[in-house]
């Protein structure tokens, strides 16, 4: 029973995509910036179930990188935790509806070029919507000619 609930944490989800991306291939650097990314979560939710971790609490993450002037690692950092997060749908360890429903909860983070850092913090508040990269896509299940038998991922 506590090898199937340390399986549930953020952090053996992380490392199980991370695993997963090096057997896809991915450059040595991309691997190396995503371990570095989901590192800034880790300390703070890595060994928590994944099903118990809060809205508030990626949201803590994300400010605590946001006001050291890392706008882009903030965005990134959403992104990633994003990933994990709909990785551990996937895989049937998470709830759909309770990572959709984080994601409404997550600040709008926008791109750091430079020119914003005199216009104050980038994360300003909850978007009530999912962040545009979280799309509903049909997907067919055995029966291809019924209507009925789609599911949306």
């Amino acid at each position: 029973m506590k090898a199937a609930a340390s399986a549930d944490t953020f952090d053996a989800i992380a490392s199980e995509l991370l695993d997963k991306k090096r057997r896809e291939a991915k450059a040595d650097r991309t691997l190396g910036k995503l371990d570095w990314l989901l590192g800034l979560a880790r300390p703070a939710i890595g060994a928590r179930p994944i099903g118990e971790i809060t809205a508030p609490e990626i949201l803590s993450i994300l400010r605590t990188v946001e006001s050291r002037g890392r706008h882009e690692t903030a965005r990134r950092l959403r992104a990633t935790i994003g990933v994990v997060f709909r990785y551990a749908v996937a895989t049937g360890r998470a709830d759909f509806a309770t990572t959709r429903n984080h994601a409404r909860f997550y600040p709008a983070i926008g791109r750091s070029n430079g020119a914003d850092k005199q216009s104050g913090p980038v994360l300003t508040g909850a978007s009530p919507l999912p962040p545009t990269g979280f799309h509903m896509l049909p997907v067919e299940l055995p029966f291809p000619n019924s209507a009925a038998h789609q599911l949306h991922v």
